[in-house]
């Protein structure tokens, strides 16, 4: 229980700068310090952390934004990525890669030692708080309108409202464009359908269709982008910066968390 995990951090409590690890089992504190900044996002493989934000320092190294850590003693492991975006608020693996994205960047990063080339991801019109891979393809949302076009198309800049798809393999931005009308903040795939939550009050499947009331949560369609006519109405009227925050599945049930007053059943 939370009494038990307090009395068990208590216990061993230690300093600890932006990077922690606690033993689940016992909910003591693990000696895994790798000692970083302003820590954002991070994700995790057998054998390392990936974290991402305004790191400065991290496992030893020099590493402002991305870093690379080893799960057994929590020192860099040799992987540097050169990249000048600041600070990186996500991060998420793909086959191959590390994606980290910030205000106006989508960045393609490779996972190994060895130079290899990546594509070139979009750039975007404002920050992105939030991705998601499938496959081979790669969502994105945040709080933008424009994304970069296709080297064939005539313009350079195309209409993306706050969520937005590549190809991996390739940077391709995808002809994917449902609206979102605000801020999405994070994305969760469930079955066929992509989760999309944040502080939104409209959502629709893109032009030519209108912006429909929609608040705080929306299912989209993966492959066409189809707004789902599910809508839980989450309120949006509180003081303050009202919207879902967070969620999670857990079988049949879907669990929120945010600034709201209000939900309609379904």
């Amino acid at each position: 229980t939370s009494a038990t995990m307090r009395r068990h951090a208590s216990r061993s409590a230690g300093p600890r700068a932006g990077l922690a690890a606690v033993n689940l089992a016992d909910n003591s504190l693990e000696s895994w310090d790798p000692r970083g900044g302003v820590v954002k996002g991070l994700a995790v493989t057998p054998e390392f952390v990936y974290a991402c934000g305004t790191l400065g320092f991290a496992g030893g190294g020099n590493r402002p934004v991305v870093a690379r850590l080893s799960r057994a003693t929590g020192r860099s492991a040799g992987w540097a990525p050169s990249t000048t975006i600041y600070p990186a608020p996500v991060i998420q693996l793909f086959d191959g890669g590390v994606f980290v994205a910030t205000a106006f960047r989508t960045l393609p990063i490779p996972r190994s030692e060895l130079p290899q080339p990546m594509p070139a991801f979009p750039e975007v019109s404002g920050p992105v708080f939030a991705s998601l891979v499938v496959g081979d393809t790669l969502f994105f949302g945040g709080s933008f309108g424009l994304v970069t076009a296709p080297p064939t198309s005539p313009v350079p800049w195309t209409t993306r409202t706050n969520l937005a798809a590549v190809r991996i393999s390739t940077g391709e931005l995808l002809d994917w464009s449902p609206y979102v009308g605000g801020t999405v903040r994070g994305l969760r795939r469930l079955g066929s359908s992509l989760l999309v939550y944040g502080s939104f009050t409209t959502a629709s499947s893109g032009p030519p269709e209108p912006p429909t009331p929609h608040g705080g949560l929306a299912l989209y369609d993966l492959a066409t982008g189809a707004l789902d006519p599910w809508d839980p109405a989450v309120s949006m009227t509180s003081a303050g910066s009202p919207g879902v925050y967070c969620a999670e599945v857990a079988g049949e049930t879907l669990y929120v968390g945010g600034q709201f007053e209000e939900l309609r059943a379904v």
